[in-house]
């Protein structure tokens, strides 16, 4: 559900260089890196890391190139099916265990 909320925001707008006013992509937009970078709801070296990792940037005359409908793409990829989300069981303190 979250990453479904999450593609809707990147889809939906990306922050100019002062992030107040937001401006509508194309999926056939050609963003530097940076601007990928800024669009994404992440972390900026998380959101690097992760366009380097997933082949999305394109060197291009020495430069990185992002296509956005590619990063759509494969964010849409990512995403599991609604309903299929599962909560983690976190164990919290210590286990019981008996002292003989």
């Amino acid at each position: 559900m979250a990453a479904a909320t999450a593609l809707a925001a990147v889809s939906e707008a990306v922050p100019s260089q002062d992030a107040l006013p937001r401006r509508r992509l194309d999926p056939n937009s050609v963003l530097s890196t940076a601007q990928a970078v800024r669009a994404l709801p992440w972390r900026e070296a998380d959101a690097r890391a992760w366009l380097r990792r997933e082949g999305l940037v394109h060197r291009v005359d020495g430069r990185g190139l992002v296509i956005w409908g590619d990063v759509l793409d494969k964010i849409r990829q990512d995403v599991a099916p609604a309903g299929t989300w599962q909560p983690v069981r976190v164990p919290r303190g210590l286990p019981r265990v008996r002292i003989e």
